[in-house]
C-alpha cells in the first residue's frame, strides 16, 4: 500500500524517486532516510502494473507470514534491507535496483515455501508458483550479466533467502519424505487387493467381471470358469 501512495507522490513530484534512492555518499552527507528510503520505490512506473505489483506483494506477504509467523518474515525483510545497505557502502555506490532485487528475493521465498499454489497470471493464465520461481531465480542470475556492478546487491538478497529459505525448504522436503514413507506399507496391499483372485486360464474371466461367475481347478490343475470348464 506504501508502495502505491509512494508512486502517487511520485507522479506529483518526479524528484522525489532520486531523493529516496540509496546513495551511500549522500547518506554520509546527512541524507540518512535513503537507508529506509529506497524500500518504499515502486517497482514500476505504469499505473497498471502498479496495481497488479501491489496485489502481488500482499499475496506473497501472505504466504511468507503463514510459512515463517510475522516476527521471522520482518526479521528477514530487514536484514535484506540492512544487508543491501552494507553491500551499497562497500562498492561505493547504489545500483538503483535495490528495491527490485529485495521484492524479487521475497517472491522467490514464496515460490519455493508454496511450490504448488497456482495463480492466475493476468487474470487469465493458471501458472503454479514453482515454474515462477524458476524464472525469477533466472531473472537474478541474468541481473549478474547486464549489471555487473549489481553483483553485492544480488549477493546481499541472495544470503536472508538462503539461511532462511534453506532450512525452511529442507524440513519441508523431509516431512514430504515421512509421509511418503508412511503411506508405502498400504500402498501395496492395495494393489494387492485390487488383482483378482480368480482368472479363468482360457477366456481370462475373472471374479471383478463377473461376480456371479464360477470358478473349479480341473484336473490339469488349471483354474477355469463354469463355462470354460472341461468337461470329462
Amino acid at each position: 500500500m506504501v508502495q502505491a501512495l509512494m508512486f502517487i507522490l511520485i507522479k506529483a513530484i518526479p524528484a522525489l524517486d532520486e531523493l529516496l534512492q540509496l546513495v551511500p555518499q549522500l547518506v554520509l552527507q546527512g541524507e540518512v532516510w535513503r537507508v529506509l528510503g529506497f524500500v518504499f520505490l515502486p517497482p514500476t512506473d505504469s499505473v497498471i502494473w502498479i496495481i497488479f505489483a501491489v496485489m502481488f506483494l500482499f499475496f506473497i506477504g501472505n504466504i511468507l507470514e503463514e510459512a515463517w509467523g510475522s516476527f521471522r518474515l520482518n526479521v528477514y525483510y530487514f536484514s535484506s534491507v540492512a544487508l543491501l545497505n552494507l553491500a551499497a557502502f562497500v562498492t561505493g555506490h547504489g545500483t538503483a535496483m535495490e528495491a527490485t532485487l529485495l521484492y524479487q528475493s521475497l517472491f522467490l521465498a514464496a515460490c519455493v515455501l508454496a511450490p504448488e499454489v497456482e495463480i492466475m497470471l493476468f487474470f487469465f493464465f493458471p501458472v503454479k508458483l514453482k515454474f515462477l520461481g524458476w524464472f525469477t531465480g533466472a531473472m537474478l542470475v541474468f541481473t549478474l550479466f547486464v549489471a555487473p556492478q549489481a553483483w553485492a546487491a544480488v549477493l546481499a538478497v541472495t544470503i536472508p533467502f538462503a539461511c532462511f529459505v534453506g532450512p525452511s525448504w529442507t524440513a519441508m522436503m523431509r516431512k514430504r519424505t515421512l509421509a511418503q514413507g508412511r503411506r508405502h506399507p498400504f500402498a501395496a496391499p492395495q494393489a494387492a487387493n485390487d488383482e483378482p483372485f480368480h482368472t479363468c486360464i482360457t477366456c481370462g474371466q475373472t471374479e471383478q467381471k463377473d461376480r456371479h461367475a464360477e470358478f473349479r481347478i480341473a484336473a490339469d490343475g488349471q483354474e477355469y470358469c463354469d463355462k470354460c470348464l472341461p468337461r470329462s
